[in-house]
């Protein structure tokens, strides 16, 4: 089964990951992820405390911007399930991407994407220094490698987030499940 793909069509790179998606069977007995303290920039060069996070659910993922294969359908999926979350439980979520490249996504570029996806003030996108990228991939059991091109290769996990830290949903793949994600979340609304 194909774990990672490179965001660059010439390469790719398999794992055992199994794809699919998982639903974390008891959040309360793993630590909140907000438990560690990483600072990141987001797309209006604020600077963003981990912890600031919390409080609400949060659909999480890691991308980058220059990807022109799977990170595009993790962000249209994501988009898929912010429309699905009704009126009532809109202002309770938070969508959140942090970025895998600290070279190039800069504030500027972080910011023509959020523009050019349209995204509106629930979203963030995030960049910091390898350091915390690589924290948080470990955290949400993300892997990914950087090529010699500046492209990586990835995991494709989208994560729903409890208000208190715990992950209550990992759906690894690029198959569609923005019902099911959409489905997790309002049943924590």
């Amino acid at each position: 089964v194909q774990a990672t793909l490179s965001c660059a069509p010439h390469k790719q790179e398999s794992g055992t990951s199994v794809s699919g998606d998982t639903t974390v069977k008891s959040a309360s007995q793993r630590g909140s992820i907000y438990d560690i303290s990483p600072t990141f920039v987001n797309q209006d060069d604020q600077k963003i405390a981990w912890q600031s996070l919390k409080g609400k659910i949060r659909v999480m993922s890691m991308i980058f911007t220059h990807c022109q294969a799977t990170c595009p359908i993790i962000i249209q999926q994501i988009k898929e399930v912010e429309q699905l979350i009704p009126a009532s439980g809109q202002d309770r979520v938070g969508y959140t991407l942090i970025s895998f490249d600290s070279k190039r996504d800069t504030v500027a570029q972080l910011k023509a994407e959020y523009d050019l996806l349209q995204l509106n003030p629930r979203w963030q996108l995030l960049h910091g220094v390898p350091e915390d990228i690589r924290t948080i991939a470990s955290l949400f059991d993300v892997k990914f490698k950087e090529w010699p091109d500046g492209n990586f290769s990835h995991s494709n996990v989208i994560l729903v987030i409890d208000e208190r830290g715990h992950i209550v949903l990992r759906q690894e793949g690029v198959e569609n499940k923005s019902k099911e994600i959409a489905s997790k979340i309002q049943s924590l609304l």
